[in-house]
C-alpha cells in the first residue's frame, strides 16, 4: 500500500488534490508497517536486550536512508549544475521517489521471508472483526494498565516537541532566508550524528535504565528549544548547533521510548498495545506548529518566543514519567 502510493506520487503533473489522496495512501500503508515492525521487538530479542536491538534498528535506519537519498538526488543535482536540460528537475524527483520506494521493498525482504512472529493470536475466520474487537476490548483496559496509559501521554507529549524542533528551525532559517543548502546540510548533519549516537545511547540505556536516558534526551531537546529561539540574521550558524543537538538525542530518544515501552506492555498483547503507541507516536508533530503558529503572531519576538512553549510539554511529560513503572504487566484475563 505504501510503495503503490509512492509510485502515485513520483506521477509529475498531478493536481494538489490527487497528490493529497495518495499521499494518504501511502501515508496509512507506511504507518501500518511500523505498527507490526515495531510490535516484532518483542519477537526478535531477549528483554535483556531490547534497549540495545532497537537503538541499533533507528541507527541503521538513519545511516542508511542517506544511501538512497545521495544516489536519487544525483539527477537532481546534473539539472542544477547544467548537465542536463532544466525541464528535466521535474523528472529527477519522480527518480528520487523510484529509487527510495525500490530501496523500502528490497531491504523488507529478509524480515518478511526470515522472521516469525512469535507472540501472537492464532488466525481465525473474520479475523479484521477479531482485531477491532480486541482493541476495543484493550481501549476499555486502559485503566487497568495505568502506567502504560500514563507512559503514553507523556510520550505523546515529549515526542510532539522531537518531531517538532528540527523542522521549527528550518521554518525559522527558511524566514531569515538561510540558503536551501545549509538547511539541506543541517538535516544531514542530524542523520550523521544520530547513528553512532543511537548505538551509544541504546548502550548506556542497559546500564542506567530506560527512564533515565528519556528524561536525559527530554533535557537536550529543552536545550534545542531554546537554541531555535535564539537563532537570527546574525546567529545563522546556531541551525548547525541544533542539527547538532538534535542529532545527539533523536535516534536515542526514539529507541529507548520503543523499547522501554516493549518492557511494558503484556507480550502477548504486543500488536495491540503498539497500535496505541504508533497512534500516539503519529500525533507527535502536530499539536507544536499549531501552537508555534497561534502564538506567533501575537508575541513580539515572533516564532523565536513563540518556539519556548515547548518547554511547557516537555516539563509537563517529565512530571508524568515520574509516575510511571518500568515494569512488564499481565493482561487483564478474557
Amino acid at each position: 500500500m505504501g510503495i503503490l502510493g509512492g509510485l502515485g506520487l513520483a506521477i509529475p503533473g498531478l493536481s494538489w488534490v490527487a497528490l493529497l489522496v495518495i499521499f494518504a495512501i501511502s501515508s496509512i500503508g507506511y504507518n501500518l508497517t511500523n505498527v507490526v515492525y515495531d510490535a516484532f521487538l518483542v519477537d526478535v530479542t531477549t528483554e535483556d536486550r531490547m534497549d540495545e536491538i532497537s537503538a541499533t534498528g533507528f541507527a541503521w535506519g538513519y545511516i542508511g536512508s542517506l544511501i538512497p537519498f545521495f544516489i536519487g538526488i544525483i539527477p537532481y543535482g546534473l539539472t542544477l549544475f547544467g548537465f542536463l536540460p532544466e525541464e528535466f528537475a521535474r523528472y529527477a524527483i519522480s527518480i528520487a521517489f523510484v529509487i527510495s520506494l525500490a530501496w523500502w521493498y528490497i531491504y523488507s525482504q529478509p524480515l518478511l521471508k526470515d522472521v516469525e512472529q512469535q507472540y501472537s493470536i492464532d488466525q481465525v475466520e473474520n479475523s479484521l472483526g477479531l482485531s477491532l474487537r480486541r482493541l476495543g476490548k484493550t481501549f476499555k483496559e486502559i485503566r487497568s494498565y495505568k502506567y502504560i496509559f500514563i507512559f503514553l501521554i507523556a510520550y505523546l507529549l515529549y515526542i510532539d516537541v522531537v518531531n517538532s524542533v528540527i523542522r521549527l528551525a528550518t521554518n525559522i532559517g527558511s524566514d531569515l532566508f538561510i540558503p536551501a543548502t545549509t538547511m539541506l546540510g543541517v538535516i544531514i548533519l542530524v542523520q550523521v550524528i544520530a547513528f553512532p549516537s543511537a548505538i551509544i545511547y541504546g548502550r548506556i540505556t542497559k546500564a542506567v535504565g530506560g527512564k533515565k536516558m528519556i528524561f536525559y534526551g527530554i533535557f537536550i531537546y529543552a536545550i534545542g528549544v531554546y537554541v531555535v529561539s535564539q537563532i537570527g540574521a546574525d546567529t545563522q550558524y546556531l541551525m548547525w548547533v541544533v542539527g547538532a543537538l538534535i542529532g545527539t538525542a533523536q535516534g536515542g530518544i526514539q529507541s529507548v521510548s520503543r523499547s522501554y515501552f516493549a518492557k511494558m506492555v503484556p507480550i502477548e498483547k504486543a500488536n495491540d498495545f503498539f497500535g496505541f503507541f504508533s497512534v500516539f507516536g503519529r500525533f507527535g508533530g502536530i499539536f507544536s506548529p499549531f501552537l508555534i503558529a497561534f502564538f506567533s503572531t501575537r508575541m513580539a519576538g515572533g516564532i523565536n518566543d513563540a518556539v519556548l512553549l515547548l518547554l511547557i510539554p516537555l516539563v509537563i511529560a517529565s512530571f508524568l514519567l515520574l509516575f510511571v513503572k518500568g515494569q512488564r504487566v499481565s493482561a487483564v484475563p478474557e
